[in-house]
């Protein structure tokens, strides 16, 4: 496995940024908030999922872009938006495949972490 993230262009053309849409997919099931794993032993820090959305608004694949020790967090994240659904990205009136780069953070944000001599110098 290589270090580092993966590249963006993992993903088949075909799946088209939102950039080069005349409207970008929108999410029709929002998670709620009991879904969200719970991930105690994982490390403070943020992961991207690459999602490639297909026309009829599925998650035809989804590519985690993690550092090392984030990535078992993000394929467990990967598992769970891979169920969502959405309205599909549109190009000149027509429904089309489109990727969708997301950002996750998990554990307490890094400027929430005290350093452990804080308390002795407040």
């Amino acid at each position: 496995m290589p270090a580092g993230p993966v590249p963006y262009e993992a993903l088949p053309a075909i799946y088209r940024p939102a950039s080069q849409l005349s409207r970008g997919p929108a999410l029709l099931t929002p998670p709620a908030e009991d879904t969200w794993p719970s991930l105690p032993d994982t490390p403070p820090g943020r992961f991207q999922l690459e999602l490639a959305i297909g026309a009829d608004g599925s998650v035809d694949r989804v590519v985690p872009l993690c550092d090392e020790p984030l990535c078992p967090a993000a394929g467990v994240y990967a598992e769970l938006v891979s169920q969502w659904r959405f309205q599909p990205g549109d190009l000149a009136g027509q429904a089309s495949p489109s990727r969708l780069r997301l950002e996750f953070e998990v554990g307490p944000p890094a400027e929430a972490v005290a350093p452990d001599d804080q308390a002795l110098r407040q």
